[in-house]
């Protein structure tokens, strides 16, 4: 009897947000996936720079081409993390892990879960004595609609 040695690829990548508008973004990738990536596609990678993309996705629903912006971090190969400062209240954001191949492209192995930095409004809301007014609790159109349109 043959016995392997084999294990499944374990890849991830998870934004979570931090206290003062920043970001962590850590990430697991196995080599081998990176290795077979690389062979499959022929996109040359440095063997030392990860290149981490973070995308302003406010309000969109994103396909990877359509962000608002996006920012670009250098990363050594040996880091499994990175907090990212400056998030901008009310936006929402997604981070990818890559590199930029030989023909300046960015090549995307992994996306993270979004993330939405709340605004300086919403913390002012929660940070209030808790009472909630009628005219909050019931939405003003909820006696004028039908099930086929809103009606006034």
């Amino acid at each position: 009897m043959v016995q392997t040695t084999w294990k499944p690829f374990v890849n991830e990548l998870s934004a979570a947000l931090l206290p003062f508008q920043k970001a962590l973004c850590s990430w697991i990738i196995d080599e081998r996936f990176v290795a077979a990536v690389m062979e499959f596609y022929q996109k040359p990678a440095n063997e030392h720079i990860w290149d981490l993309r973070l995308y302003d996705i406010t309000g969109i629903c994103f396909d990877g081409n359509n962000a608002f912006s996006a920012q670009t971090f250098k990363i050594a190969k040996d880091h499994h993390y990175w907090i990212i400062k400056g998030l901008q209240s009310g936006h929402s954001y997604i981070f990818e892990l890559g590199f930029w191949t030989i023909t300046h492209e960015f090549f995307p192995l992994l996306r993270s879960n979004e993330i939405h930095c709340p605004s300086a409004e919403t913390g002012a809301e929660k940070l209030s004595d808790g009472v909630i007014s009628e005219d909050r609790q019931r939405p003003k159109w909820r006696g004028h609609i039908s099930t086929y349109s809103y009606y006034e």
